[in-house]
C-alpha cells in the first residue's frame, strides 16, 4: 500500500518535510524572538547598571592597594578575572577579597547592592548564544528554501492536484518570508550590541564569548549576594545577642533593686521593732501606774467614807459591790466623802436630788437587814 501511495504521489518526502517546516515555523520564530528579547534586555540592564560599575571600581582600587609599590598596579581588569575575587584569600586564610569588598559596601555604600536586582535578567540568558540563534535562523532559511523548490517542482508536473498545494505554499511563503527577514535584522542588531558590550568591558572581539561573559557576571553576582546576606545575618545575630544581653542586665538590675529595697525595709523594720516594743512597754507601765493610782485613791476614799458615815447595816448592790449603808444618815453631798464614794465606785449609779438636805435615792440596792428599799 505504501509503495502504491508513494508511486501515485510525487515528491512525497519533500512534501512531508515542507509541511513539518510550515507547522513548526511559527513556534521556532517565536522562540528565537523571545531569546533575542532576553538578550537585548540583559544588554540594556548591564550597560545601565552604574552600581555594578562602582563595585568593579572598588575591586580595582582594593587590588591596587594590595599591590602598592609593585609593578602589578592596574588600570582595569577583565570580566573573566572576576572569579578570582571570590577565591583570593588573605594571608591567614580567614577571609577573601570578596568578603572585604562586601564589608566595605555594607558599611559605606549599602545602596550599591541594587545591582543584584538589576542584573537578574542575566540569569535567563546564560544558555543563550549567538551561535545557537544563528543556527536556528539558518534552519528556518533552509526550510523556506526547500518550500520554494517544492513549489517549482510541483508547477513543472502535469498534476491537477498540485495547483492546490502550490497556492497553499505560496500563501505561507508570503507570510513567512517577511517575518524571517525581520528576525534576521533583529539578530543582526542584537549581535552588534553584544559585540559593543564586549568592547565596553574591554574584551577582545575575537575571543569574546557572550555566554561565558554573562555566566561569569551572574556567578559573581550570586557570590556577592551570598556573602552580603551572610554578613547581614551575622550582624543580626550580634544585634539579637546584644539585645538579649541588655535585657538580662536590665532584669538583673531590677532584681538587685528589689533585693536592696527588701534589705532596706528589713533593716528599717528591725530598727523600728525595738522602738515599737519600747513604746508598748512604756504604755503598759503607764496604764499600770494609772491603775495603781486609781486603786490607791479608791482605798483612801473607803477610809474617808468610813470616818464620815455612821456604820449601818450592810447594803449589797446588784453588781455585788459592798458599801456601807446610808439609811437614816444625812450625808453631805458636796463633801469629800460623797466625792470619794463616786470615784471609788463608778459602777454604781446613785440617783439623788440636790434640794435641801434630803437623802439621795439609791436604786436597786437591797439591805441585808431589811427587805425594803
Amino acid at each position: 500500500y505504501q509503495r502504491r501511495v508513494h508511486g501515485r504521489v510525487r515528491h512525497l518526502k519533500a512534501r512531508i518535510d515542507v509541511w513539518q517546516f510550515c507547522i513548526k515555523f511559527g513556534t521556532s520564530c517565536g522562540l528565537i524572538e523571545e531569546q533575542l528579547g532576553l538578550l537585548n534586555f540583559a544588554i540594556i540592564s548591564l550597560r545601565s547598571c552604574s552600581s555594578f560599575f562602582k563595585i568593579l571600581g572598588i575591586i580595582l582600587h582594593t587590588g591596587n592597594a594590595l599591590n602598592h609599590n609593585t609593578d602589578r598596579v592596574a588600570k582595569g581588569f577583565s570580566v573573566s578575572e572576576l572569579p578570582s575575587v571570590v577565591t583570593v584569600k588573605s594571608v591567614n586564610g580567614q577571609s577573601t577579597l570578596l568578603e572585604f569588598v562586601v564589608s566595605h559596601v555594607y558599611y559605606h555604600s549599602p545602596k550599591l547592592t541594587e545591582f543584584l536586582d538589576q542584573l537578574k535578567p542575566l540569569a535567563a540568558i546564560r544558555s543563550i548564544s549567538r551561535k545557537d540563534l544563528m543556527e536556528q535562523i539558518n534552519a528556518l532559511l533552509e526550510g523556506l528554501q526547500r518550500l520554494e523548490e517544492l513549489v517549482k517542482k510541483v508547477q513543472c508536473d502535469d498534476d491537477p492536484l498540485g495547483e492546490t498545494l502550490v497556492l497553499s505554499l505560496k500563501a505561507f511563503s508570503e507570510v513567512a518570508t517577511p517575518r524571517l527577514e525581520t528576525l534576521q535584522r533583529s539578530f543582526a542588531v542584537t549581535s552588534q550590541e553584544l559585540t559593543a558590550l564586549g568592547e565596553f568591558f574591554g574584551e577582545k572581539k575575537e575571543d569574546f564569548d557572550e555566554t561565558q561573559f554573562f555566566s561569569t557576571i551572574w556567578g559573581f553576582s550570586c557570590s556577592f549576594q551570598k556573602a552580603y546576606q551572610s554578613l547581614v545575618d551575622h550582624k543580626e545575630r550580634l544585634k539579637r545577642r546584644e539585645q538579649r544581653k541588655k535585657e538580662k542586665e536590665e532584669l538583673a538590675a531590677k532584681e538587685r533593686e528589689k533585693l536592696d529595697a527588701n534589705e532596706s525595709s528589713s533593716k528599717h523594720g528591725v530598727a523600728q521593732q525595738p522602738k515599737a516594743e519600747g513604746e508598748q512597754r512604756e504604755q503598759r507601765e503607764q496604764q499600770r501606774g494609772q491603775w495603781i493610782e486609781h486603786k490607791r485613791e479608791a482605798q483612801q476614799t473607803d477610809q474617808s467614807v468610813a470616818t464620815e458615815v455612821n456604820p449601818g447595816p450592810v447594803v449589797k448592790a446588784v453588781a455585788g459591790t459592798v458599801i456601807p449603808a446610808m439609811a437614816g444618815t444625812v450625808v453631805d453631798l458636796h463633801g469629800p466623802a460623797a466625792q470619794g464614794l463616786a470615784k471609788g465606785y463608778p459602777h454604781l449609779h446613785l440617783m439623788y436630788s440636790l434640794t435641801g438636805s434630803s437623802l439621795p435615792n439609791i436604786d436597786r440596792l437591797t439591805s441585808s437587814s431589811s427587805p425594803e428599799k
